[in-house]
């Protein structure tokens, strides 16, 4: 069966299309923005997974067993017309199918999969360019953060630490920041150190990705998705 895009107005409150495209699973949405030069043409990005199996694979009674989710979704994108009423992925078959979720492997705009995406508050709505996530291959937990290039569809940059499991990375624009650059601000993770047992605020630098400064908790934070 297909899944269903249902486009509302902002204006009215009321659905004006409901669009089919292909079958996938997803958590989290990342952005939406209409063409610049058509309206009726919205581009929409999603973490998504070929299927809901992840829900059954996050169950206690595997976590408590070391029994470790298959992987988390990849970057796909669709591009939704509203006068047509039809949705293309725009990276469909771009490389053969592999892994436990084969489709989105396939179709993403860039092959890693990661969870808890967020991007600059100010381009919600808007063409984008960047992407931070947490990195969540299979078999293992978040085990880093990482910043993805939609332009370039590429992973520009990670962070990581040996059992260190970080939390969504939230994006905060500098306050004085042009907005031609996107990812001129800094990035915030809460970091869990499992072995220590001690949790700790990251702060990296949005356009670099690297550390500028981490400040320890008096207590641990247990991992969590938001």
């Amino acid at each position: 069966k297909p899944t269903y895009f249902r486009i509302i107005s902002l204006d009215t409150g009321e659905q004006i299309a409901r669009i089919p495209g292909p079958a996938f699973f997803m958590f989290h949405h990342i952005n939406s923005y209409q063409s610049k030069d058509n309206k009726k043409k919205i581009t929409v990005d999603i973490c998504g997974f070929d299927d809901p199996q992840i829900i059954n694979e996050l169950y206690l009674d595997k976590l408590r067993e070391n029994i470790f989710p298959s992987g988390a979704g990849y970057l796909r994108r669709f591009e939704l017309d509203l006068d047509a009423n039809t949705c293309i992925e725009s990276n469909a078959k771009a490389r053969e199918p592999k892994g436990i979720h084969r489709e989105s492997y396939a179709n993403s705009l860039v092959p890693v999969q990661f969870e808890l995406p967020r991007i600059n508050p100010i381009f919600i709505t808007k063409p984008y360019r960047y992407i931070y996530a947490v990195r969540a291959p299979p078999g293992r937990f978040f085990d880093g953060l990482i910043k993805l290039d939609v332009e370039s569809k590429q992973q520009v940059a990670v962070w990581e630490e040996p059992c260190s499991s970080p939390s969504e990375p939230i994006f905060v624009p500098r306050p004085d920041a042009n907005h031609d650059q996107e990812d001129d601000g800094v990035v915030l993770s809460i970091i869990l150190e499992q072995h220590a047992k001690r949790s700790f605020i990251l702060v990296l630098d949005g356009i670099t990705f690297k550390e500028l400064a981490r400040a320890y908790l008096p207590i641990h934070i247990p991992l969590s998705f938001h």
